[in-house]
């Protein structure tokens, strides 16, 4: 059966052209070297994540290799040096990464040979929508007494801590960002409002130029 007919008005639209952002010159190499030192850095991260995971592997298969041998004292750490005498230390630590039910059944009864609940367990990792303590954009603590005391009511009931966890926090408006300009419109209190409340600021370089010209 062929599909029916869909009426758009926007299919043939262009796309609306982003207004240019305009440039400011300053008389100095500033720039230069943040693009340089971005560079550069972007450099040194491959080379670390390459030499990075080359040690971890080193290390985890040694540790591996040296725990089996004496499984009821298990060592966490081994310091890994090379040719040089430079040396790392390589830790395994009591955190694991979660993974899906399929995956863990695979492994340990498939390849294994392990019965999968002596060693994992599946429980809930939850978390709180606190959107729901909201009324019209304000905080309604008539809303937030509701939610916490049926919390602790259940709570009692299963004799454990209240695993609700609150604190207070200030967050801006909706319409803050867009706002403040025209309700604080002198540089002084815009930097005052930074200080106190800052938003994020991001500092994306661009491509390093080799250019001696400034």
């Amino acid at each position: 059966m062929p599909f029916a007919d869909i009426k758009v008005t926007n299919a043939a639209t262009a796309k609306a052209a982003k207004s240019k952002i305009p440039v400011y010159r300053i008389s100095s190499a500033t720039i230069q070297e943040l693009n340089k030192a971005s560079a550069d850095l972007d450099d040194a991260k491959a080379r670390f994540e390459l030499a990075h995971k080359k040690v971890q592997d080193i290390g985890v298969r040694e540790l591996a290799k040296r725990n089996v041998t004496a499984p009821l004292q298990p060592l966490s750490s081994l310091n890994v040096e090379d040719t040089t005498e430079n040396s790392a230390m390589v830790t395994l630590t009591n955190r694991y990464k979660l993974c899906d039910e399929a995956v863990a059944v695979t492994l340990f009864e498939d390849e294994l040979h392990c019965d999968v609940s002596s060693v994992v367990r599946k429980t809930v990792k939850a978390s709180f929508d606190s959107s729901v303590f909201l009324t019209n954009g304000q905080f309604d603590q008539a809303k937030y007494d509701a939610f916490h005391k049926a919390v602790m009511a259940v709570a009692a009931a299963l004799n454990v801590e209240d695993p609700l966890s609150s604190k207070i926090i200030i967050e801006p408006l909706d319409n803050f960002h867009d706002r403040r300009w025209v309700a604080f419109p002198t540089v002084e209190k815009q930097l005052a409002i930074q200080a106190k409340f800052p938003c994020t600021v991001q500092v994306r370089p661009g491509d390093y130029v080799e250019n001696q010209k400034h």
